[in-house]
């Protein structure tokens, strides 16, 4: 129980190897004592708590306890819980004290989190990419923050949001390995990251000046994030590199059309931008036409993702 209460708080909380899990005997009972650092305190006790159990007659009760997670719910079933699959699917965090080898199957757990990373950073990735100049426009010049300011501003954020992507992944998967007490491995990618950020930087700085240092950011970050997703194949046999890429082909081509699209709607409504305000609806307006086009050639492209949100949404309404 010490060993399975340390995974999961390392999964919860942002500063896992400030993590303490001790055990000790009072009496009859073994109290688990959990440390984490204080800024990690609201992600273990929670602020608010809900927690429902199904009992053997399938109804749902809601007994006094608390769970560790904040504004989650732990929902609590046996062998014979109806539509088990579901539910085990819906988990963030499945715990398995059965007694049955194999009673678990790999259809009944959730996909990992990556693919849910790509599918969702890589609109948004585009989106700040293609319209960098126009957010700055909108949210910062004026006064002494010209248009020579918003082009070199514009700029960077361009070259830094295609970096979006592999922050998000090494996140999830950094994550993963210090759960599994890996954290070496991560210490050793973050070290390569350095060294490539650091080459490339003093690189790119003398084509671009600063936006070359954003270049050599997010090269560095993608560069981890590759690394990581191979080296997580080798504990976690159960990720699919191979299934990934091909997902994130589709994605990426999705995103591509979606952008052109969203372009086109964009020049087209130019003629009625007058002022910062409705510049602003425009641009929002754009995003919406871009996520819309990116959600449904997703589900042209029959990206199993995609369908499984959209139960989980049909289910959840």
């Amino acid at each position: 129980m010490k060993e399975l209460v340390e995974v999961i708080a390392k999964a919860l909380v942002d500063n896992p190897s400030e993590v303490v899990v001790t055990e000790k005997k009072e009496g009859k009972n073994i109290v688990i004592e959990l440390h984490v650092a204080q800024s990690d305190m609201g992600k273990v006790i929670g602020k608010t708590y809900s927690k429902k159990r199904k009992g053997g007659n399938g109804q749902t009760q809601t007994p006094p306890a608390q769970t560790p997670l904040e504004n989650g719910t732990v929902t609590i079933c046996h062998s014979r819980t109806k539509d088990l699959k579901t539910v085990t699917k819906r988990a963030d965090i499945l715990v398995v004290a059965i007694g049955k080898p194999n009673f678990i199957t790999k259809d009944m757990v959730k996909e990992n989190s990556v693919k849910a990373t790509v599918l969702f950073l890589l609109p948004v990735m585009g989106l700040f990419a293609l319209y960098s100049k126009d957010i700055i426009r909108i949210f910062y010049e004026g006064g002494n923050f010209d248009e020579n300011s918003t082009n070199i501003t514009g700029l960077v954020l361009r070259f830094y949001s295609l970096g979006m992507l592999g922050y998000a992944l090494n996140e999830v998967i950094n994550k993963s390995f210090y759960a599994m007490q890996k954290s070496k491995i991560t210490m050793n990618v973050a070290l390569v990251t350095i060294i490539i950020n650091t080459v490339c930087s003093f690189a790119f700085y003398k084509i671009w000046g600063i936006s070359g240092l954003a270049v050599s950011t997010s090269i560095a970050t993608n560069i981890a994030a590759i690394i990581l997703m191979f080296l997580i194949k080798k504990y976690v046999k159960e990720i699919e590199v191979k299934n990934i890429l091909h997902t994130l082909l589709k994605a990426l081509a999705s995103t591509i059309v979606s952008l052109m699209v969203s372009y086109f709607v964009y020049s087209a409504l130019g003629v009625y931008i007058t002022g910062k305000l409705t510049n602003l609806f425009v641009m929002c307006g754009v995003g919406l036409v871009c996520v819309g086009v990116y959600v449904v050639l997703l589900f042209l492209l029959k990206v199993k993702e995609i369908y499984e949100l959209k139960k989980i949404f049909v289910k959840e309404k």
